[in-house]
């Protein structure tokens, strides 16, 4: 997906943090700041173990990252979230045991 979109893909390797909405279980969304990497066309975000969005993914996958607006407008993306652990990435060893959210991309929405 970002293959074909390098102006969003330098946007992502440049950024590092952004806002996760979830929705929580009585349909409120739930924003969160989150530090994330981009690994080829997914977003890699580490959380805390009793973090509410890793409840609320876990309830509902269905998720919205954006980064913050610059010259050009806004960054937003529509995508499916899946929890693990840190093993997700050969990023680095000291992230393994943490939990991670790995987020698949389905629409850049800007």
């Amino acid at each position: 997906m970002f293959e074909t979109r390098p102006k969003v893909a330098d946007r992502l390797d440049e950024e590092v943090v952004a806002w996760l909405t979830t929705v929580r279980p009585d349909g409120q969304p739930q924003s969160s700041i989150v530090w994330f990497l981009r690994d080829g066309d997914d977003l890699l975000i580490y959380s805390q173990e009793n973090a509410g969005k890793l409840r609320n993914i876990a309830a509902n996958p269905k998720v919205a990252f954006n980064l913050r607006s610059d010259e050009h407008g806004d960054f937003d993306f529509e995508a499916e979230a899946e929890t693990g652990t840190g093993t997700y990435t050969q990023a680095s060893t000291e992230f393994a045991s943490l939990p991670a959210i790995r987020l698949t991309v389905s629409a850049t929405v800007n």
